[in-house]
């Protein structure tokens, strides 16, 4: 018995082992000719697929009829695979200005859409607002010669996954620069710079010079015993690559993209802003072509010399982050929305903290300063600077109560904005001033404005469940009305101001656009 029971396993794995051993075929066909055969692919194992090129045509990728697939195919079974081309002009919806092309649409097939450098022969400019919003993108690419990316450009795809800048730059562009700048050029390029046509203040030079054609020369100023004056001048960007805003990305460009993972940036970005990611809670990689003007390390994007820490991304998996010593300057937005940290450590070398800096951190309990940091400072895992600002207040710092130190001037922009647990907040005696969405997205119904407080922000409450503003500062005890900076929605708490000047309140300018939330204090019943 035992015998048979040993054979029939013996058997069954034989079968099994044969069947992990079947192979498969791929035929791969472009323009109904045979372009490739691929045989002896084992079962579920993962193909590169090749990237063709046509002149004219844009590939999309490679079809067995039912489904599209780009680069990588998993197989399963024998297969017929046929190349698909798109004409550009066909499934592009654009605009031509100034002999360059504006795209703003898409109704082409593509899941891995490789946007052309050209269309007619036609630098593609711009990618204009709204072009690819709702589409079913999995994989974008775009030129590197692009120069603007409008907002909301690709906002709400759901299935993006990957942004990628590929390509080469190409074209001319205008520019006036100095005349340091210019002799350090033509000392580099001496041998392939030699001026032609020259007329007066404008002459050309010869294919391979970073410099096309100087236009004019400005008048020379004397500063400090030097000559200054600037060349204007034509580039030829294939080889001139020190142009400011060469690529600009606007702000919300990639937004509300919950599949986005990874992007690749230009080589030649020099401005970047966490901005252009609005709600890409996934995001964990975020890397530059080749580009001397940022550092990233452990998915963390740095200045090139890493004294600014410009962004974290919202899903790396960290719940303890301690900001690098190097760290100078942490810009605007470096950890905005991120969904893991807990604990945030600044140490002694921060000296700049820009607005917005940490707003939104869902997770975020615990702000840690190190003692020796001459301009921020820590009390009670709440984020101050020696300016007398409360920055930021823990979006998920667990108090129900809160009273703010009474020599605080300033709440900062997002200080409060999200935080889970305050039900209630005493602000501080000396307060004089409140910033945009200080208070928005907060469980906080009433929110009692001390007389000193100067000016605020209309939207610091947005979107929060704050119902009731009082106002205490009066033109009669106070010397003039709290000032209101304009931001006006359909959800405005009811403000409460002094009875002795509800009149200056209606009156005034600002206070005039939201005159139907205003009622006196001897209205309001607590």
């Amino acid at each position: 018995m035992k015998k048979v029971n040993f054979l029939f396993i013996f058997l069954l794995l034989f079968i099994l082992s044969g069947c992990n051993n079947e192979t498969f075929t791929i035929n791969l066909i472009v323009d109904g000719v045979e372009y490739e055969v691929i045989e002896n692919i084992k079962s579920d194992e993962t193909y590169s697929l090749p990237e063709l090129e046509k002149e004219g045509m844009l590939f999309i990728g490679w079809s067995d009829e039912d489904n599209l697939y780009y680069d990588d195919y998993i197989v399963t079974e024998n297969i017929i695979l046929t190349a698909l081309f798109e004409d550009p002009e066909d499934v592009f919806l654009y605009e031509i200005n100034n002999d360059v092309v504006n795209i703003l649409g898409y109704v082409g097939e593509a899941k891995h859409l490789k946007i052309p450098a050209k269309i007619l022969d036609k630098k593609v400019y711009s990618i204009r607002e709204d072009a690819f919003k709702d589409s079913t993108l999995e994989v974008i690419e775009i030129p590197q010669s692009i120069d603007w990316l409008s907002v909301n450009s690709f906002s709400n795809s759901l299935n993006l996954r990957e942004i990628l800048f590929y390509g080469e730059y190409f074209g001319e562009y205008n520019i006036s620069i100095s005349n340091i700048d210019y002799d350090e050029l033509m000392e580099e390029y001496e041998d392939i710079c030699i001026k032609e046509n020259v007329d007066g203040n404008s002459w050309t030079f010869p294919e391979g010079c970073p410099i096309i054609e100087v236009s004019s020369v400005t008048d020379p100023v004397e500063i400090n015993g030097q000559t200054y004056f600037a060349y204007n001048v034509t580039v030829d960007l294939s080889i001139f690559d020190d142009i400011p805003n060469l690529t600009s990305i606007m702000s919300y460009t990639f937004s509300d993209l919950p599949s986005l993972t990874k992007v690749v940036l230009p080589e030649r970005m020099q401005n970047f802003s966490p901005a252009i990611f609005y709600n890409t809670p996934n995001l964990t990689s975020v890397t530059f072509n080749d580009n001397p003007n940022f550092t990233v390390e452990d998915n963390i994007v740095y200045s090139a010399d890493k004294t600014k820490l410009y962004y974290v991304p919202p899903a790396l998996p960290i719940e303890e982050f301690v900001v690098s010593d190097t760290v100078e300057d942490i810009r605007n937005g470096s950890f905005i929305h991120n969904e893991h940290i807990k604990t945030l450590t600044i140490g002694s070398s921060v000296v700049m903290i820009r607005n917005a800096a940490f707003g939104n951190m869902k997770s975020l309990e615990n702000i840690i300063v190190d003692e020796d940091n001459l301009y921020y400072y820590s009390e009670d895992n709440v984020l101050y600077d020696r300016n007398d600002t409360l920055i930021v207040y823990p979006m998920n710092k667990t108090d129900q109560s809160f009273a703010m130190p009474e020599h605080i001037r300033m709440v900062g922009v997002y200080a409060f904005y999200g935080q889970k647990h305050l039900e209630t907040i005493t602000l501080s005696p000396a307060l004089e001033r409140i910033e945009y969405l200080a208070f928005g997205k907060t469980q906080l119904t009433v929110l009692d404005l001390p007389s000193s407080v100067a000016v605020i922000d209309g939207r610091l409450a947005t979107d929060s469940d704050i119902e009731v503003i009082i106002v205490r500062r009066s033109v009669v005890s106070d010397g003039q009305i709290m000032a209101i900076i304009s931001g006006v929605n359909e959800e405005m708490p009811l403000f409460y101001v002094p009875d002795d000047s509800l009149t200056d309140y209606y009156n005034d300018r600002n206070w005039q656009t939201i005159a139907p939330f205003i009622k006196p204090y001897s209205e309001y019943d607590n």
